[in-house]
């Protein structure tokens, strides 16, 4: 945080017009303080802290005190949407620990994956993260209460369990039942999805009505040779980029809307 504020002091704020001040504090929050952001959640009060430093050399350009014009969260927003696209410092932590995330899930081949999965003596993300580890862990588990919606099952073979991966309508189907019985645990989608409609009554568990017309609204196509992968919802192509994160904690409702004035 200090080199952040030392790199901006050694500009000469007042020579630069406000688009330039608010490229540099831009890039100087993607290159100074980007490694310990992939790896660490961020205490709260370091976020405000990059955040007013920020909005302070935009508006005086230097250690000085001016009337700041027009409010915090209008100013971060896309410039598409009327702001100025000044970078939300907590924004920027999640979607980099993001990337971590999304390797765990999408990715699990990797060295890295393989190795802290080892570690913990775990297989999957989920048992990962309900372990009560490292900073690091703490860190990922963070991340993702705020990332958990955009990541998405894509069905394939609908080979993933019923009830903990999150196919139904973007979440998960246990939440919606009062517990999951202990002869439906193991269920797969493609167990309960026969020639084209839904097969509820292999499944020991009672389901609510609402339950069974949500399931009923929806049609599946399964295909026997393609494996159920993980997807990230606001991306094209369905990759994960720390971009196209950030843009979606946006458009999420967690930063604030407004119009530039």
């Amino acid at each position: 945080m200090s080199k952040v504020q030392q790199r901006l002091t050694m500009w000469k704020g007042r020579l630069l017009a406000r688009p330039g001040r608010v490229t540099l504090v831009n890039f100087m929050l993607s290159y100074i303080p980007a490694y310990t952001m992939q790896t660490q959640w961020l205490p709260s009060g370091t976020c405000e802290k990059l955040d007013a430093i920020s909005q302070k050399f935009i508006w005086s350009g230097s250690d000085s005190h001016r009337m700041h014009l027009v409010k915090w969260d209008k100013i971060t927003q896309r410039r598409k949407d009327g702001g100025l696209g000044v970078c939300v410092a907590r924004f920027k932590n999640t979607s980099l620990l993001g990337k971590l995330i999304w390797d765990l899930l999408a990715h699990p081949t990797k060295l890295w994956v393989q190795v802290i999965f080892s570690k913990y003596r775990v297989d999957n993300v989920t048992s990962l993260l309900q372990l009560s580890g490292s900073y690091f862990l703490r860190s990922l588990r963070k991340a993702y209460d705020s990332l958990q919606l955009g990541f998405q099952l894509q069905l394939g073979n609908g080979h993933s369990s019923l009830w903990f991966t999150n196919w139904f309508y973007g979440t998960y189907l246990a939440p919606s039942v009062p517990f999951v019985h202990l002869q439906d645990i193991n269920i797969r989608v493609c167990d309960v999805w026969d020639d084209g409609h839904w097969a509820l009554e292999k499944l020991y568990l009672w389901l609510s009505d609402e339950t069974k017309a949500g399931l009923q609204a929806l049609t599946l196509c399964l295909h026997p040779n393609a494996e159920d992968v993980i997807v990230w919802s606001s991306s094209v192509n369905g990759e994960y980029t720390a971009k196209a994160s950030y843009r979606w904690l946006c458009d999420a409702g967690v930063a604030t809307r407004g119009t530039w004035h």
